[in-house]
């Protein structure tokens, strides 16, 4: 079977740039994670909350709060590994706080769409759009959403998209389900 290259070219948007490393696993790891806990937050709430906007300002909260503690997470592991006077290891470099702050808007973006997908159904004015179908939609969004993320690796990475990558996508929001289910069922 033939890899869908014109998924490539509908994805890759960098002009075939490459990431370092590090800065692409930022990337990933702020996508996946902002991608959970949103749906944690979707999925607990019921119906009262979703009427009640409260589940539209939960998810809101979470994903403003996480990209606050992504951005400071990182700064305090930069002091960490940063090299200190007479020793040979370390990044030289301050903290680039510019790309800190752009590789942690994947958890903006994870939050956006459920957040106002929520509000706009708390007003229940789009038949659609009720607070039951307004929970599902925003849950399905974030399950699309991740995955879509052997997508965004491999764009990432400047890499072909191949069959594989779209099992594995499908594999990852299995997983990533099951670890939202496990979260729900021992935290609530």
């Amino acid at each position: 079977m033939n890899d869908p290259g014109w998924l490539t070219s509908l994805i890759r948007q960098d002009g075939g740039r490459r990431l370092p490393p590090e800065r692409a696993a930022r990337r990933v790891s702020a996508f996946a994670y902002g991608n959970i806990l949103v749906l944690s937050v979707v999925v607990v709430s019921d119906t009262h909350s979703v009427e009640e906007r409260l589940a539209a300002w939960l998810v809101l909260g979470t994903t403003v709060s996480t990209f606050a503690a992504h951005i400071f997470a990182e700064w305090l592991s930069h002091g960490v590994t940063a090299r200190r006077e007479g020793e040979g290891e370390g990044p030289q470099k301050p903290l680039d706080m510019r790309a800190v702050l752009r590789d942690a808007v994947p958890i903006i973006t994870s939050g956006t769409l459920p957040f106002i997908i929520l509000f706009v159904g708390s007003f229940d004015v789009i038949g659609l759009f009720d607070p039951p179908g307004a929970q599902l939609c925003a849950a399905g969004v974030i399950i699309f959403r991740i995955a879509v993320l052997g997508l965004v690796v491999e764009r990432l990475q400047s890499k072909d998209v191949s069959w594989r990558t779209i099992a594995s996508g499908v594999v990852v929001a299995v997983v990533a389900t099951i670890i939202t289910i496990i979260k729900v069922v021992l935290t609530h």
